[in-house]
């Protein structure tokens, strides 16, 4: 046996080798289709200066077609994804997303999403006034005492939505224990009412050279903490209560600013519309001259209690709202009245649905006949919907009048 496999070996040995390059070869000539890892950021093109565009998914995922040795050389830099916004109007499309690459013999077989929603809206400029947005901690024992700016206005620029959610252009002031008066300059950004960056936008300058003052500290002080509430509730609503935790911080700082402070407010929350109560973190603003005590954190939790407006209402049930029960062969020829008025109140919208109400005359019991019937008008057989509390009613009473079928 060993002699027959040692036999010629030399050709044998060639004819292995052989096989296993061509093997090699089949396999890096081989096309194989695979997901590609990592995604890629879908861009707009052929959108106007005068519109900005915004998605529901900002990146797609594709699987590829390509050959074993090509694939080695693919990363998502190898692939551009678009919608195409050609155009199209302000407002929302579904859009079909493009990618493409320069690569030879690389073909996208799939995309994930291949469709999405693009909204379009104008692009508008506004003016905000900059506040310093404090980072770190100042030497022991110092504070802050004031900041200025070299310009204390900057323009900002963007897609109109996102332009209305900004309560607050911050220039952020990195401190690193300084315990003398410093220059440096602060990077600008957007913030929206929970304190978080609005991207998407631009600024006619990104940086601006603050001067910042720093005081030793001293008047440590306790004092509540006041949420900046802006806009209107939807209309029948009010804020019955708002609380904020922690409720209260220490304070330390300039003995005059001190001395004034009474409360801390924290970002503009925008109200406009709202319903429903709002559980929101936000930030503390500290003014020129204050510092919060050692390590305490500017975040705070708002939570804000809305209730409907109660107040007595007057809804009419007519006639057609009226419902006759056990009436057997008979029906309603007339009512002596073509509607009951109800004095309500409530904590819903339904109080003032007048098709939600109901009046019901039940006919059980009695002989029917051709003929009246009165009715005493009662709680018992008025239909409320859920939440509404009957104050009063008129008439007192209805007389229906039944005829043979």
């Amino acid at each position: 046996m060993m002699k027959h496999l040692t036999k010629n070996w030399v050709v044998k040995l060639v004819c292995l080798v052989l096989a296993s390059i061509f093997w090699i070869y089949v396999s890096i000539s081989q096309n194989m289709v695979t997901k590609l890892p990592g995604s890629i950021k879908i861009k707009a093109i052929n959108i106007s200066d005068s519109y900005a565009a915004s998605f529901d998914q900002k990146t797609v995922e594709i699987s590829v077609k390509a050959k074993s040795s090509v694939w080695q050389t693919l990363t998502a830099d190898s692939f551009t994804a678009s919608v195409d916004l050609a155009g199209l109007p302000s407002g929302t499309h579904e859009l079909s997303v493009n990618v493409f690459t320069m690569l030879p013999d690389v073909q996208v077989v799939s995309k994930t999403p291949s469709r999405i929603t693009v909204s379009i809206e104008p692009v508008v400029s506004k003016d905000f006034t900059i506040s310093p947005k404090l980072v770190g901690e100042t030497a022991s024992g110092m504070v802050v005492g004031g900041v200025s700016f070299a310009t204390n206005t900057v323009r900002v620029k963007g897609a109109k939505s996102a332009i209305e959610s900004v309560v607050e252009v911050g220039a952020t002031i990195n401190l690193a224990g300084e315990s003398g008066n410093f220059s440096k300059d602060a990077t600008l950004g957007a913030y929206d009412s929970d304190g978080k960056v609005v991207s998407g936008l631009t600024f006619d300058l990104t940086k601006v050279l603050a001067e910042v003052t720093v005081v030793r500290g001293s008047n440590i002080k306790t004092v509540g903490i006041k949420p900046k509430i802006t806009g209107a509730l939807k209309s029948g609503y009010f804020i019955s209560g708002i609380t904020t935790s922690p409720e209260i911080v220490d304070i330390s700082g300039v003995k005059d600013v001190i001395s004034s402070t009474k409360y801390l407010e924290t970002l503009v929350i925008d109200v406009s519309g709202v319903a429903d109560n709002i559980d929101r973190e936000t930030n503390i603003q500290l003014p020129n001259g204050v510092a919060l005590q050692g390590g305490v954190s500017t975040k705070v939790s708002v939570s804000i209690t809305v209730d409907f407006i109660q107040g007595n209402r007057e809804v009419k049930v007519l006639s057609s709202s009226f419902m006759p029960k056990n009436l057997g062969s008979y029906s309603v020829e007339s009512y002596s009245v073509p509607e009951v008025a109800l004095t309500v109140k409530g904590q819903t919208d339904s109080v003032v649905a007048a098709s939600a109400y109901g009046i019901t005359f039940d006919f059980a019991g009695k002989t029917l006949r051709t003929g009246d019937f009165t009715f005493e008008v009662n709680q018992d057989n008025i239909s409320l919907p859920q939440g509404v509390t009957l104050v009063s009613f008129l008439p007192k009473s209805v007389t229906v009048r039944l005829r043979n079928n």
